[in-house]
């Protein structure tokens, strides 16, 4: 069954000269002027922004009959409605609308390939689109994280969730409560929940004291590891793996504590003294479109 154009759903990413131009209501050429006496350069602001504009021309040309719509105005409904979403920016751009999406099939393109690596992209567009229309991909279902607060279970994070202070200068207090047990982690700059979804740089960054301990997952892997942060002792929760149906249980021990799902600023969200969070696998995986090689 070939993909109907007409219900596939564009989401760009704005440039930050694009966002700049709207968050101080002026044009282009007086935002280069502000630019230039706010900054010892513009150029890479720049250039990033004629790329980006002449990736969405191309995919606006290969995909005429396409529905686009803007960052703010996606939403779950939104994704409910479309039987395939394009997110075209950058990883994180793909992360914040995966917060959105239940099983709508997704897939990111790399809207400046020439400035930006974009791990979990594609960044041919014109290859990648010809693929779509011919049916030459496959679905992946790809595990989630996600994190339940008393009764409300909040976003399925793409990669990563961290549970750290709201002020990264404070150091990190919390409970962990595992099948009856607990132990006070009374040190720390806090604790990473991750998967197999471009992590690995992330992962080492956060378990370095770990070594070849830390284990690693295959984006489909229904298994997720978590890792104390800058630990002040030898725990023994310095780090573990969940497998499907366990849960961790976190009580924070400090007042203004964040939860960070896959870094995405907007989806923050603050917990205080004696709450509890509950982590696990998420029952919702993404369907991430993989192009066939």
């Amino acid at each position: 069954m070939k993909m109907d154009p007409k219900k596939i759903l564009i989401v760009p990413k704005l440039s930050m000269v694009l966002a700049d131009m709207h968050r101080y209501v002026i044009d282009y050429e007086t935002l280069l002027e502000k630019y230039h006496q706010e900054m010892k350069s513009a150029s890479y602001l720049i250039e990033h922004h004629r790329n980006q504009i002449r990736s969405l021309e191309v995919l606006r040309n290969v995909l005429p009959e396409a529905t686009w719509l803007s960052r703010e105005q996606f939403n779950a409904m939104e994704a409910e409605k479309a039987d395939l979403i394009i997110s075209a920016g950058g990883d994180d751009h793909l992360k914040y609308l995966s917060h959105y999406v239940k099983d709508t099939p997704i897939i990111g393109l790399n809207s400046d390939p020439k400035k930006s690596v974009g791990a979990l992209l594609e960044s041919d567009i014109e290859e990648t689109v010809r693929k779509l229309l011919d049916d030459d991909f496959q679905i992946h279902k790809e595990t989630r994280i996600t994190a339940r607060i008393g009764i409300e279970t909040y976003v399925n994070a793409l990669s990563l969730y961290n549970l750290m202070m709201n002020n990264p200068d404070d150091n990190c207090r919390f409970i962990i409560l595992d099948n009856g047990k607990h132990e006070v982690i009374s040190i720390s700059t806090g604790i990473q929940f991750y998967n197999g979804n471009a992590t690995e740089d992330w992962s080492k960054g956060a378990g370095k004291y770990l070594g070849d301990r830390r284990t690693i997952f295959r984006p489909t892997e229904r298994r997720i590891g978590y890792i104390i942060r800058e630990p002040h002792d030898d725990y023994a929760h310095n780090h573990g793996v969940l497998e499907e149906g366990e849960v961790l249980i976190i009580r924070c021990e400090k007042d203004n504590n964040r939860i960070s799902p896959d870094g995405i600023k907007e989806h923050y969200k603050l917990t205080n003294r004696g709450e509890e969070v509950f982590f696990s696998i998420s029952d919702q995986p993404l369907h991430r479109v993989r192009l066939t090689p």
